[in-house]
């Protein structure tokens, strides 16, 4: 790992106290040693700050160099540069007044770099959700698949979650219904046991009624005969910790991802 101590600094606002995106190149007709950085940068003296993101840069170097192997094998340059990158994520960095800078890859199977995306999405809604008073939490789910069908399957679950929407939006500007909101993730979960997948959808939605509409439209959509979900499966509940399940819906999409290689 380089580092720079003596640096030219051109710093500029940036969301809350996010450990933020910096960057640092050459300053053109400049002693090589300067360079420009942006952002605020990290803490050095926060310890425990400092060893959890030394921890996730372990983890993110470990897992590249593992999936390069898969990358080639798969042939696909595209993944070799994108986990090259991560790989070298943070890996110079630049002090000043007490703060660390360094430039980010952004690539979401990067540990350091989803830390920082959960953050900024958390900073992004929770100013809106706070005005919910009465939010719920929803769980959407089908029957899980083989890896054969999984694609297929999850691009139904969203086509009919999107078809919910849209009637419910057509709905609400002929003055007949609500208009349906909230914040969704999709997720997916792997059974080690009988090696099937399992999609389905979490949701923060404004108010109980939106939560039983979703739930109703949603063992509507799926036809019968199809068994692909039952009223068992569907779960809401009122939310009485509004971070707690920001971050619930939030780390879904921030999570390690290893799949399309």
């Amino acid at each position: 790992m380089q580092h720079n101590n003596h640096i030219k600094t051109d710093s500029v606002g940036s969301l809350n106290t996010l450990a933020q995106k910096g960057t640092e190149t050459d300053t053109p007709n400049m002693n090589k040693a300067a360079i420009i950085i942006t952002g605020r940068g990290s803490d050095m003296g926060d310890i425990r700050v400092m060893k959890r993101k030394a921890k996730r840069k372990n983890i993110s170097r470990v897992l590249a160099v593992n999936l390069l192997n898969i990358a080639d094998a798969k042939k696909n340059p595209e993944k070799k540069k994108a986990l090259w990158n991560t790989f070298h994520c943070q890996n110079k960095i630049t002090s000043v007044d007490g703060r660390y800078y360094g430039k980010y890859c952004k690539n979401r199977f990067c540990t350091v770099c989803n830390s920082i995306r959960k953050a900024y999405i958390i900073n992004k809604y929770q100013p809106i959700l706070k005005e919910w008073k009465d939010a719920y939490f929803v769980t959407l789910t089908v029957k899980a698949s083989c890896a054969r069908d999984l694609k297929t399957l999850m691009e139904w679950v969203m086509k009919n979650f999107n078809r919910i929407i849209e009637k419910y939006r057509k709905r609400h500007l002929r003055g007949k219904g609500p208009k349906l909101m909230g914040v969704k993730s999709l997720e997916c979960n792997f059974n080690v046991l009988t090696k099937t997948y399992n999609p389905h959808l979490h949701l923060i939605v404004p108010n109980e009624k939106f939560a039983t509409i979703l739930i109703k439209e949603w063992l509507e959509i799926w036809p019968p005969k199809s068994k692909m979900t039952y009223i068992g499966a569907q779960h809401y509940r009122r939310i009485y910790n509004l971070e707690s399940a920001l971050v619930e819906i939030i780390k879904y999409g921030s999570k390690t991802l290893l799949s399309n290689l």
